[in-house]
């Protein structure tokens, strides 16, 4: 009887705008689970699509946008004795019995480098289903395609801090990324989604916390009509640091979670990331007649 495999399609999508100068950042292993069913069929093609991660525009008040492309990829799927045997030959499942465990590892067929984790199923009666990537796997790969960007920060007054006057804050690219990648109608889809600001004042001996992105100093409003929803007030000029400048890190944290068409899913944790800048705080000096 020959060996049955299952050969599939896998568009792996562009990650964002971000991917040439931002290193992707995963988060923790997608819990275990699985797509089920399968085609009687010794080889069969299955489409598997993922649309790709989404990344806003147009300010800190969110929003979503999305990017596509991508190439094909093909997976292959086979039976195996045990989960270390990946690399070996295909089990011949004419030797199987009902009852028996067989494991069940994909390749991406281009250079067979394993898609997700071995896992093991139960051999039963009748033709057998073809195997499958799991759910958990799907969302390990639309996990790979969402890269976390590095904060952009902003603060005003644009042209320097001054002492003793609050500085505003706020993060310009504050949106949600998500994810989906899907066998026929089960699919998986990770989002991240930005949950606070940390700004570290370094030598000024000081942070700030905030939620959210913060409110954008906006030029064509009087400075009466608005105020902002993160600061922090400068009490030393900079003149005397390295450079004339404070180095100021802004830190932005990221939850993540997956969910799926099938009802499983589960937390993935926080990511951070930093971005340093260096800020002149100056003073201003009052002359008394």
């Amino acid at each position: 009887m020959p060996r049955p495999t299952l050969v599939l399609k896998v568009t792996l999508a562009a990650a964002s705008a971000f991917a040439i100068l931002v290193p992707v950042v995963r988060a923790n292993a997608i819990d275990p689970g699985g797509v089920g069913g399968g085609c009687a069929d010794e080889v069969c093609h299955v489409g598997v699509t993922i649309p790709g991660s989404t990344v806003g525009g147009g300010g800190p008040s969110g929003g979503t946008s999305p990017t596509g492309g991508g190439q094909v990829q093909p997976l292959v799927c086979n039976y195996y004795e045990d989960p270390a045997s990946g690399s070996g030959d295909p089990i011949d499942t004419s030797t199987l019995k009902v009852g028996d465990t067989v494991w069940v590892q994909c390749f991406y067929a281009a250079d067979y480098t394993p898609f997700g984790d071995a896992y093991p199923i139960v051999w039963g009666a009748g033709a057998p289903a073809a195997p499958a990537p799991r759910v958990q796997d799907l969302a390990q790969e639309a996990l790979s395609t969402i890269v976390i960007p590095l904060p952009v920060p902003a603060m005003n007054p644009a042209a320097g801090q001054l002492v003793n006057l609050p500085s505003w804050l706020w993060v310009s690219n504050w949106n949600a990324l998500t994810a989906t990648a899907a066998v026929g109608a089960v699919s998986a889809t990770v989002t991240a989604k930005p949950v606070d600001q940390h700004w570290d004042f370094g030598a000024a001996s000081d942070a700030v916390t905030c939620d959210g992105p913060g409110t954008p100093y906006d030029k064509s409003l009087p400075p009466s009509a608005q105020s902002p929803t993160c600061s922090y007030t400068f009490r030393h000029s900079s003149a005397t640091q390295p450079g004339g400048t404070f180095q100021v890190k802004a830190t932005v944290k990221w939850h993540m979670a997956w969910t799926s068409s099938t009802g499983q899913g589960g937390d993935l944790g926080t990511i951070s990331r930093t971005t340093t800048l260096n800020v002149r705080v100056g003073e201003i000096e009052v002359l008394n007649n």
